[in-house]
C-alpha cells in the first residue's frame, strides 16, 4: 500500500508518488518543448515555490529529500537541494502537521530563497527516506513582481476565438506570443 494520500487536497502545485503521473507525461498535454507547453504549466517566481500541502500516511520520519530537477537537453536532471537555500531555520517553512492516521507536509515560505533559481521548467521531489513525492511541473519566471503580474489582464475578448485568454500586452517581452494561449 502506497503511503501517498492524494485525496481532498485541491491546489495549485499538484504532487504524486511517480513521475510517471505528472500531468505533461499524458497523452493529451501538446507535446511542444519536450512535452509540455510553456503556457500549460503553474508559473512560480525565481525565489519561491507556491505553497503546497502533500498527504502521507503517519510516519515518525522528518522530511530529509527536499530537491529540485529542471530539463536539460530533454532530459531531467537534479539541480540542487532546496535545503541549501531555505533562510534558516528550515521549519519556518517546510513542517509536518499530524493528524491522526495522516501527515500533511506543509510548505509555505516566509522569506525568499537565499539564492534565485534560474528561469526554467523544474519539478519538485520531496521524501523522508522511505517515501518519495513529485510535483507537477512548474515555470519559473524571473522578474515577478506585482508590477508583471498585473501586465497579464483576463481578457474577455469575442473577437479571440473561444472566448476568454490571458494575453500580454506589448510590454510583456518575457512571454512569447501566442494566440490563442
Amino acid at each position: 500500500m502506497s503511503s501517498f494520500i492524494n485525496n481532498g487536497i485541491k491546489q495549485p502545485l499538484r504532487f504524486y508518488d511517480s513521475v510517471t503521473k505528472q500531468n505533461y507525461r499524458s497523452a493529451w498535454v501538446s507535446k511542444q518543448n519536450g512535452g509540455f507547453d510553456e503556457f500549460e504549466v503553474l508559473i512560480c517566481p525565481e525565489n519561491a515555490i507556491v505553497p503546497f500541502q502533500v498527504r502521507r500516511m503517519a510516519s515518525p520520519l522528518p522530511v530529509s529529500v527536499f530537491n529540485i530537477y529542471n530539463i536539460v537537453a530533454g532530459t531531467w536532471t537534479f539541480y540542487l537541494d532546496l535545503f541549501t537555500i531555505i533562510p534558516a531555520p528550515t521549519t519556518n517553512h517546510l513542517s509536518i502537521v499530524q493528524c491522526g492516521p495522516v501527515d500533511n507536509i506543509i510548505w509555505n515560505p516566509l522569506a525568499d530563497f537565499t539564492t534565485p533559481l534560474p528561469c526554467g521548467f523544474y519539478y519538485v521531489e520531496v521524501g523522508d527516506g522511505v517515501t518519495t513525492f513529485y510535483s507537477e511541473v512548474f515555470r519559473v519566471i524571473a522578474d515577478f513582481t506585482v508590477s508583471v503580474q498585473n501586465k497579464l489582464k483576463l481578457l474577455d475578448d469575442p473577437t479571440v476565438t473561444g472566448g476568454n485568454y490571458y494575453k500580454p500586452s506589448a510590454t510583456d517581452t518575457y512571454i512569447q506570443q501566442k494566440k490563442p494561449f
